[in-house]
């Protein structure tokens, strides 16, 4: 099989898995994907209130991208490998979006608008970019970057808002 049919395969079973937590949007879907491999793709969108999305990616190339609209939102990606990148969007109040990433150029971006809002992104390896972005007021942003080649950039529009950036690097 390609890398490119076993990408869209991929994808293919996780818009499935997404939409099944989709038939309940407005009320508490849970989901939850895994992926072992090299080239994996999960993509999911929620509208509603107290939907909650985990996406464990395990191998190298992978890609995560996750969009939440509503209230009280809980998002957790975690990828372990190379070359791995994620995508988060959150719209709503009360919204918790949380990206951890093991490996080597690993690239991680959210974007939240609302109030009180936490995004808590961890990156460990080398060749890590963090880009975070808050529009509304109390919202709280912590990112630490263990390893060398850490690049963070954020951005937080309100009031009342907190951030804690935290990088630990050698060469």
């Amino acid at each position: 099989m390609t890398f490119s049919k076993m990408m869209l395969a991929g994808a293919a079973l996780a818009s499935i898995a997404f939409a099944a937590g989709e038939a309940d949007a407005q009320s508490r879907s849970r989901v939850s994907v895994e992926q072992s491999g090299y080239g994996n793709m999960v993509e999911g969108r929620f509208d509603g209130w107290r939907n909650r999305a985990r996406i464990a990616q395990r191998g190298d190339q992978n890609a995560a991208a996750a969009r939440q609209d509503g209230y009280r939102n809980r998002l957790d990606i975690r990828q372990q490998g190379y070359d791995n990148w994620q995508d988060v969007l959150q719209a709503g109040l009360a919204n918790r979006a949380l990206t951890r990433q093991f490996g080597d150029n690993l690239t991680g971006s959210v974007y939240q608008s609302g109030n009180g809002n936490l995004v808590g992104v961890a990156q460990v390896g080398e060749g890590h970019t963090a880009n975070t972005v808050q529009e509304g007021n109390g919202n709280i942003l912590g990112v630490l970057q263990i390893g060398s080649g850490q690049h963070t950039t954020y951005h937080q529009i309100g009031d009342g808002n907190a951030d804690i950036v935290v990088q630990f690097g050698w060469d």
